[in-house]
Formats: C-alpha cells, structure tokens, sequence
C-alpha cells in the first residue's frame, strides 16, 4: 500500500492492516503519527473547547 493511500485511511482502518501486515514500517509511522495528533479527549460544546485552548496557550 503506498503512502498516500495509508495517510487517507483513518487510525482504525491503519490499525486494522497493521494487524495483516506488521511488517509495514511506513505503515507504523503513519499510525503513530496520527495517534500523536488524535484529541486526548472529546470536546462536547464550545466551552470545552475554549477551556482547552485556555490550558494549551498557558
């Protein structure tokens, strides 16, 4: 699978071919790429967000 197609996919769907193919290392990079830009946390309304942003700019 190429590299760009691998960005397209979304953590799951990476992780999910990892389990078929672990040998990928491209693969691999790209999954913990995305696990290190996915939210800690889920953001339920616009005051959660605000908070968020808040903390992070301290």
């Amino acid at each position: 699978m190429t590299k760009e197609q691998l960005r397209q996919m979304s953590r799951k769907e990476i992780r999910d071919y990892l389990r078929k193919h672990p040998s990928d290392n491209e693969a691999w990079d790209i999954f913990f790429e995305k696990v290190e830009v996915a939210p800690k946390r889920k953001i339920n309304s616009d005051e959660d967000l605000i908070k968020i942003i808040t903390e992070k700019s301290k």
